[in-house]
């Protein structure tokens, strides 16, 4: 049987489940649909005869949950509290959602490492629940010791492990004590070795191998002795035997968000505006919960006005589900109200008891809204489950005779839209002015878009500075809108983790995850225990490390080769036989509009060695050896290369098939090469000017460094180091 531990980190409602309830507030004109992420750990671990009864609760604030479309990663979440409160929105297209968490160690006795992933599909107004489950990686070991050995063998100490770690198993800790490894490339076996004094006082020593295993697999070790039978220990003989039988419990554990609360058809953090007695339709608030709703309180603050508007004295502040019938009537036949299943309009509502969540809709009808006198109204709208947990958000709608109304903008790197609702259908002359924050100085245009309905306008604006914030205010012929917004434009591209801070040094020497931005080609040395990248604070820029990558000469029994320390942008895909690799090179770029990147900069420290191992034709004994950094703008070209999958470029090293410069896809190239140490006692700054061939934004972006040019062709020099930091993207 086997015992499945689930932790939900994040339960975002609003699901397809309640299909009864309108959905009107997720119709989308540009194409976009909702995804609601439920991210869950699965320790799912076959095992041998007790439970592990672990509370994985800790782990919600120990995970990376990334979002990926076909331009590379568009969203990350390092912990349950940076997990949107709500549904993601997201435009129409294929994407996969990554989970890691925990730790990937060799060997711990607490550390667990969980990995999942699933694909998903949004369609236009779709409404997507992704439940991505992380399952448990890591190889589990357990001992029992036979109660009888304990006389006759003392101090015993089981040893469990691979080449990696061990973890020791002894008398005082195996009955609580589990190992969790994590298996390094190539390796299927775990080792062990049971150690001890024998009662006449000589050390026994016992060895073996499990092979074959499986992760999310547990291998419990029974270490039997029979004392009446002529053998080993004290008379009697000591038997190891393995047991993988399974046991079949499911326990789970689930931690839901509070209610959410979202306006329909606009953004509820923003004001509400219209003239007096010109609301054109109904307002609509959806209060969704995992759980079933204990109230939900509205209260508006100005109280004199809203009870008017009302008719009913003492209704400013009232709760929407355990109000009296009498009360729930007045305030329907007022205009405020949670429609039945059974509404007219099709806006059933209420409590799936199935599926344990709830959606309800306030509504605020038109007739309702346009007895309001000018003025600002607050609703402070508070939702309860029976958890106990609450979210409070606050309805403003503004009364007034505006003529036009300043709204939210979309921003990029350099362009942005403005956009603006009509309070005056007879205004004429719509447009903006905008300034740099902290100018004086408005410039003006009036080059707008109306929507079809007649109730908002538009602008782009082009050619404005990257990273920079800017002021903007609607205006029509005789008015300027009282209301004054901001935007900052998007920071031009720069690669995550380019000063190296962040390394996995137990697997890849980078960021956790299949999709890590950054990778080497040292993973098959790295399952011999050389890591020819690894972190480094001998010598960096800023921060704790800079990369270091040192070339030398991998073997196992003798058999090896010549391996350069080396960085690039892309994935490590597989070993080819001892030495060779196949390598994706290229990760996505995603500026999405502005200038391209003229300069890569960074810094770096060479010590350059003597050439140990030759190349003909590219490098001989005895020269200098040649470090190398390079840059490579790409277009969006896509390579299969046989079955190891798509990149921008692929390698393989076994072969002729490595990088051109020159090939098609790549729009621009720069590189720096170094055939002596560097100067100094720390690193220098370096610049790489990038040479485009080619017009147009690039989609993808290769950034590779080696401390042996021709590593590739595995030759280079045992004593050539390099070390690389802080590396950066220049627009000019």
């Amino acid at each position: 049987m086997k015992k499945i531990y689930k932790i939900a980190l994040s339960l975002l409602i609003v699901t397809g489940a309640l299909t009864s309830c309108s959905n009107e507030e997720f119709s989308n004109s540009d194409g976009e649909g909702q995804v609601n992420l439920i991210a869950s750990l699965d320790n799912d671990v076959k095992v041998i005869t007790r439970a592990t009864g672990e509370d994985l609760a800790a782990l919600t604030q120990d995970f990376r949950l990334y979002i990926y479309s076909s331009k590379g990663l568009i969203r990350k979440y390092h912990s349950q509290d940076e997990l949107p409160t709500e549904g993601l929105m997201l435009v129409s297209g294929t994407y996969e959602a990554d989970l890691w968490a925990g730790d990937s160690t060799a060997a711990s006795y607490t550390h667990k490492y969980f990995k999942g992933k699933e694909s998903f599909t949004i369609t236009a107004g779709s409404v997507e629940t992704v439940n991505v489950v992380g399952k448990i990686q890591n190889t589990v070991a357990s001992v029992t010791f036979d109660e009888d050995l304990k006389s006759d063998l003392t101090d015993a100490v089981m040893t469990i492990g691979t080449s990696a770690g061990t973890l020791d198993f002894t008398y005082d800790n195996a009955s609580t004590a589990k190992g969790y490894y994590m298996l390094p490339n190539g390796e299927t076996s775990l080792t062990w070795t049971l150690t001890g004094t024998m009662s006449n006082g000589s050390q026994y020593s016992k060895t073996g191998t499990v092979a074959n295993v499986q992760g999310a697999t547990e291998y419990q070790f029974n270490i039997e002795y029979n004392p009446s039978t002529q053998g080993e220990v004290g008379g009697g003989s000591i038997t190891v035997t393995v047991d993988e039988t399974t046991i079949d419990v499911t326990e789970t554990v689930t931690l839901t968000a509070a209610p959410k609360i979202t306006a329909s058809g606009f953004d509820i953090s923003q004001p509400f505006y219209s003239s007096k007695g010109n609301f054109e339709s109904k307002i609509s608030i959806y209060v969704s919960a995992a759980a079933k709703l204990s109230n939900i309180v509205v209260s508006c603050d100005n109280t004199t006005a809203w009870e008017t508007a009302l008719g009913i004295a003492g209704a400013s502040s009232f709760d929407l589900i355990t109000a009296n019938t009498e009360v729930k009537t007045k305030l329907k036949e007022a205009g405020v109200y949670l429609p039945a299943s059974t509404d007219s309009e099709g806006n059933g509502c209420g409590y799936d008891e199935e599926n344990d969540q709830q959606i309800e809709k306030i509504i605020f009808t038109k007739d309702l809204l346009n007895k309001l006198e000018d003025g600002s109204y607050n609703f402070t709208i508070t939702a309860t489950d029976v958890t106990g947990k609450n979210r409070m958000a606050t309805l403003d709608i503004e009364v007034s005779d505006a003529k036009v109304v300043t709204l939210a903008s979309t921003v990029r790197q350099v362009s942005a839209t403005l956009s603006a609702s009509i309070a005056d259908t007879e205004a004429t002359g719509f447009g903006f002015e905008y300034r740099l924050s902290g100018e004086s100085t408005w410039a003006k245009s009036t080059d707008v878009t109306i929507n079809s309905t007649g109730t908002e306008y538009t602008l782009t604006l082009t050619g404005l500075t990257a990273g920079a914030t800017y002021e903007y205010r609607a205006i029509c012929t005789g008015y300027t809108s009282t209301v004054t917004n901001t935007f900052t434009t998007n920071a031009n591209f720069q690669m995550p983790n380019s000063g190296f801070e962040t390394w996995d040094t137990s697997e890849t020497p980078y960021l956790i995850g299949d999709r890590s931005f950054w990778d080497s080609g040292n993973h098959g040395s790295s399952t011999l225990g050389v890591n020819l990248t690894t972190p480094d604070g001998t010598y960096k820029h800023g921060g704790n490390y800079s990369a270091k990558l040192k070339s030398q000469f991998v073997s196992l029994f003798g058999i090896g080769k010549f391996a350069a320390g080396n960085l690039f942008t892309g994935r490590y895909i597989t070993t080819v036989g001892t030495s060779g690799g196949i390598i994706g090179f290229g990760r996505p770029y995603t500026q999405d509009d502005g200038p391209r990147p003229t300069k890569l900069k960074g810094y770096v420290r060479y010590e350059c060695g003597t050439v140990d191992y030759e190349s003909e034709g590219h490098i001989s004994k005895g020269d200098p050896d040649i470090g190398v950094i390079y840059i490579a703008m790409l277009d969006d070209t896509q390579e299969t290369y046989k079955s190891y999958g798509t990149y921008p470029i692929m390698i393989d090293n076994t072969s002729d098939k490595l990088f051109n410069k020159t090939a098609a896809n790549v729009m621009g190239y720069g590189e720096i090469e170094y055939n002596a140490s560097t100067s100094g006692d720390g690193m220098i700054e370096f610049e790489i000017t990038i040479d485009y061939t080619q017009e147009g934004m690039p989609s993808n972006i290769l950034v590779v460094a080696s401390a042996s040019k021709y590593g590739d062709y595995f030759a280079g020099s045992t004593g050539s180091t390099m070390w690389l930091d802080d590396l950066e993207l220049v627009y000019e």
